[in-house]
């Protein structure tokens, strides 16, 4: 008697462990985070233009981010004149949310896909500092997709290759469109974390 009860009580714990409830964020689940820093070149208002990129973000399962990204036009680009015949430059500063997913990240070489979803602004300000001239601004709105090829250099320092696409919306300035500030990007990023 004492043999048939252990024996059911053998089976009935292992069916328990064996059927235990698989969940999204599932006991085995990995965390890590990384930041990095980015340098692109693209067209901004038909004019060469440098961008800075930077992002923070959280990592799970060594293939999902959620974190913040941000990009920063740097330099001076050319704006529309003004009706005095004064040039300006333009200033653009985006930031917001950026998902992403990391395809194969326990290869040397690997991709990875992100979309930021950011708020920014667009903004003139004067090229000549002996003149006041008040800036105009305004709020815009970009989603913009991105591709990376990565190499990972040591366990904690990734670095590769980028190109991206702005999508901006909203721009209400007088003498530049959405289209003159939307376009391809290309560079490289440096990634430091745990990955």
């Amino acid at each position: 008697m004492h043999i048939k009860n252990l024996a059911i009580a053998v089976i009935l714990t292992s069916a328990t462990l064996v059927a235990q409830e698989q969940t999204l964020l599932g006991r085995n689940m990995t965390h890590g985070g990384f930041g990095s820093w980015g340098a692109q070149v693209s067209q901004v208002n038909g004019e060469t233009a440098y961008l800075s990129t930077s992002r923070l973000s959280w990592l799970i399962n060594h293939r999902y981010s959620l974190g913040l990204g941000g990009y920063n036009l740097i330099g001076s680009v050319d704006g529309p004149l003004t009706l005095a015949s004064k040039s300006r430059f333009i200033n653009l500063d985006l930031g917001g949310i950026e998902l992403g997913y990391i395809f194969a990240p326990d290869k040397v070489i690997h991709g990875s896909f992100r979309v930021l979803t950011s708020l920014g602004q667009v903004s003139y300000h004067n090229s000549d500092p002996d003149t006041p001239w008040q800036g105009e601004e305004d709020l815009i709105s970009s989603i913009v997709p991105s591709v990376d090829l990565m190499v990972n250099v040591t366990s904690f320092i990734h670095m590769g290759i980028t190109a991206s696409y702005r999508l901006i919306n909203g721009v209400d300035l007088d003498g530049l469109t959405n289209s003159d500030l939307s376009g391809p990007s290309i560079g490289a990023v440096i990634q430091f974390g745990k990955f």
